[in-house]
């Protein structure tokens, strides 16, 4: 226990446990930043004001064109059909707007699957990436009717649950994994003086299992102290949003878009990101007991678990076996949603095997951990 002690105070004293957590709350705080700037505009109000603005060019085009060209002509009816599209757009748009600002949603929804629904059967060549995007949209749309809740921006979340999921979509993970494999590594490597051992003649037997246990404790302190931090002022400021809000992700059965409310994804995703934990410390640990150096530790570290953290996404051949290394659950938000099984085409890479698989490996490398240290003692005594 006074080992254990000491490991987490020689983290809390340290400068650059601060700095690495200030770098994280920093970037992360500066995409809240940016996220408020551009979320009205990618909201459907702000897509409506554009679509009327578009909708009055296209209309002012037509009754030019249809000045131009004779009456009853080919080319006449065609302006004369795209003037009366073009009529209706703006007559929507504006109804839809109406209802967004009187808070009548479910109304404003209905209009705006019904506006999607219309463009996607009012153009039949349209190109088959676009068509699924206005598909998705639809069924968007919904949802969020039957849910009965006002909308939120899906790209720029701004407030604090979305927003929290919306950092660990991708930026959380890497910069945690980064600032954790950083200062684990000078943690564990300040055991070594010219590559000899110091802390294996302390008298306590259990000193591999402690380091173990206060690197996951550190890393479940920084990531509580993270989510808790952006959370409250993302809610102070935007407020806190709620759990039932869909959230997109993909049906690994069928391979079809599906929404599911926002709880059903953020509690498996962080309970994957804390599993990811104990295996990183074990992971870094073995690392540094079979370099005994800080720098080799860190650059070795650092290319294994980021490395496999990406392969699956890169390398083909790896997607197959993907759901078989730890590294692969790094990003856990996309396991959960299914973006991951439907990019590599593997639907064994699901959160019960994430579960599996990082306690698994997190078992194997503490065992190996322990076992290396009992090989090292022995050989000492020779």
């Amino acid at each position: 226990m006074a080992y254990f002690t000491l490991e987490l105070k020689k983290v809390i004293k340290n400068t650059l446990t601060f700095i690495g957590i200030g770098i994280i709350l920093v970037i992360l705080f500066d995409v809240l930043y940016q996220n408020s700037k551009v979320t009205a505009q990618y909201s459907s109000i702000g897509n409506t004001y554009e679509n009327i603005a578009m909708a009055k060019k296209n209309k002012q085009k037509a009754q030019a064109d249809m000045k131009k060209y004779p009456r009853n002509s080919r080319k006449y009816n065609l302006a004369k059909e795209e003037y009366s599209y073009e009529t209706d757009e703006i007559k929507d748009n504006r109804a839809i707007i109406k209802d967004i600002n009187a808070n009548n949603w479910s109304q404003a929804y209905t209009l705006l699957k019904k506006q999607n629904q219309k463009l996607l059967n009012h153009d039949s060549e349209q190109d088959p990436e676009l068509k699924q995007a206005i598909k998705k949209e639809i069924l968007r749309f919904d949802t969020l009717k039957k849910a009965n809740l006002p909308e939120e921006s899906d790209e720029y979340p701004v407030t604090g649950l979305l927003f929290i999921l919306n950092c660990l979509d991708n930026l959380l993970p890497i910069l945690l994994t980064l600032v954790l494999i950083f200062i684990l590594t000078n943690l564990y490597s300040e055991r070594y003086s010219d590559k000899l051992d110091k802390v294996s003649l302390l008298p306590s037997k259990n000193i591999q299992f402690t380091e173990l246990v206060s690197g996951f404790a550190i890393g479940i302190l920084i990531l509580s102290l993270v989510l808790i931090v952006v959370f409250g002022v993302s809610s102070v400021i935007f407020g806190p949003g709620t759990l039932k809000y869909p959230t997109l992700g993909v049906n690994i059965k069928t391979n079809t878009a599906e929404y599911l409310p926002l709880f059903d994804r953020l509690v498996p995703t962080l309970i994957l990101q804390i599993l990811v934990l104990p295996f990183l410390a074990a992971f870094i640990l073995l690392v540094v007991n079979i370099f005994k150096s800080r720098v080799n530790s860190l650059l070795i570290g650092s290319l294994i678990i980021l490395g496999g953290a990406f392969l699956p996404t890169i390398i083909v051949p790896f997607q197959k076996i993907a759901q078989f290394f730890p590294t692969t659950y790094i990003f856990s938000l996309h396991v959960v949603n299914g973006n991951l099984a439907s990019i590599t085409r593997n639907s064994q890479i699901t959160f019960s095997m994430g579960i599996f698989i990082l306690i698994i490996w997190t078992v194997i490398l503490i065992l190996i951990n322990l076992l290396e240290t009992k090989l090292s003692s022995k050989l000492k005594r020779k």
